[in-house]
């Protein structure tokens, strides 16, 4: 996965990570660890993924645990930070995929 790549290119070595897809959602989470203290979790949505009905309790779970980052496809990036951002009011980071330089690739089918 390219987000996972970037990390470890720009030095998030000094902290562990666990990376999981989950393939029926088409979802990537990361999540970053200091001495197996979680410090938080990582989004990488698609546009499958964005559809889950239980998206903004993921979210509101992994703030309880640490910071929440995330990351969606350039074209939901606005209607995310939109919907987001009233619910959570500001307890996460959201980027689209271009800002942070990662290009978006096909799922299989």
């Amino acid at each position: 996965m390219q987000r996972l790549g970037q990390l470890e290119e720009d030095g998030a070595d000094e902290y562990e990570m666990e990376f999981e897809i989950l393939t029926q959602d088409n979802l990537g989470i990361i999540q970053f660890f200091d001495d197996d203290v979680l410090l938080g979790t990582e989004f990488v949505e698609t546009h499958v993924s964005l559809q889950r009905e239980d998206l903004l309790d993921d979210y509101l779970d992994a703030y309880e645990d640490g910071f929440v980052t995330i990351i969606v496809p350039d074209d939901a990036y606005f209607e995310t930070v939109e919907h987001i951002k009233n619910e959570l009011d500001e307890a996460a980071d959201i980027y689209s995929y271009s800002a942070l330089g990662i290009r978006p690739t096909p799922m299989a089918s």
